[in-house]
């Protein structure tokens, strides 16, 4: 049930942008197609973008991890010459 309460609200808000659209043509079909199964189909991207999003980040944060060490290693290896 939530499922096609969300959809509907989806392809409510979408419509409501496309028909504000100046540049759109309101009579191609495939407008409206794209907007019908863009509605239908949101449970299969938002995850998939939250998961693309979420693995970005943690590579993100591996690479500031070795980033950081090779810094702390750099660092220590000066001290140690310079004692």
């Amino acid at each position: 049930m939530w499922y096609w309460n969300i959809a509907t609200l989806v392809f409510v808000y979408w419509l409501s942008l496309f028909l504000l659209d100046q540049e759109t043509p309101k009579n191609h079909l495939i407008s409206w197609v794209v907007l019908i199964v863009a509605s239908l189909l949101w449970p299969l991207t938002v995850p998939r973008a939250i998961m693309e999003l979420a693995s970005k980040v943690e590579s993100d944060n591996q690479k500031d991890e070795v980033e950081s060490d090779n810094q702390q290693n750099q660092s220590s290896q000066v001290s140690s010459y310079s004692d």
